[in-house]
């Protein structure tokens, strides 16, 4: 819970979540903080600004909300590698697919 009540407080008062699938991607970006992963970018202009930028949590922007695909860029501040998160909906699935730039690549179904 301690996790989710944080990154709600990274979320901009004008886009909160909308729907079972909004809450369930910013569900696994909380895990994801929470385990000591800091999202430093939601897209793709600014993941690549990001790959070279420390370990900082930002404020999810805008942009954070997707329809079907969701996408998170993290950083850990003991690696300099970029881990790319991208959550599918697939009917009532959510698949989330993660991958480093390292080569490390994870995959979870979500229902």
């Amino acid at each position: 819970m301690e996790a989710i009540k944080a990154v709600l407080s990274l979320v901009p008062a004008g886009a909160p979540p909308r729907s079972a699938h909004d809450a369930l991607a910013l569900a696994v970006h909380a895990i994801l903080e929470f385990d000591g992963l800091r999202c430093v970018a939601v897209n793709e202009d600014a993941a690549q600004a990001a790959g070279s930028a420390p370990a900082s949590s930002q404020p999810l922007d805008q942009e954070w909300r997707g329809e079907e695909l969701y996408s998170f860029w993290y950083k850990h501040a003991s690696s300099p590698a970029l881990l790319v998160v991208k959550c599918l909906m697939m009917e009532d699935t959510m698949i989330v697919h993660a991958a480093s730039d390292k080569a490390d690549v994870f995959c979870l179904d979500l229902r």
